[in-house]
């Protein structure tokens, strides 16, 4: 990951990308093989992402979204974080 400097320390910065994939699920009363046969992936695959274990990729995050009827960026999140040195 690319470093920088701020105020004179190195600081390191990752970005993670958390979801609302559960929560989207829970609202439209679901279950995860629904979904999973919905999108056309093995429910392992929903687990993981739900979980933050794996990210989709983008066209698996397109029929998520397509599936949930929400946009993206309502469903994924990049979250940095910093990392002092």
């Amino acid at each position: 990951m690319p470093s920088s400097d701020l105020g004179g320390s190195a600081v390191n910065m990752s970005v993670e990308v958390e979801n609302q994939l559960r929560e989207c699920r829970r609202e439209k009363g679901v279950s995860q093989q629904d979904v999973a046969d919905a999108i056309k992936v093995d429910r392992r695959s929903i687990i993981r992402y739900e979980n933050g274990v794996r990210t989709p990729t983008l066209a698996t995050a397109l029929r998520l979204s397509d599936y949930y009827e929400r946009p993206v960026n309502d469903i994924f999140h990049l979250e940095k974080i910093v990392k002092s040195k």
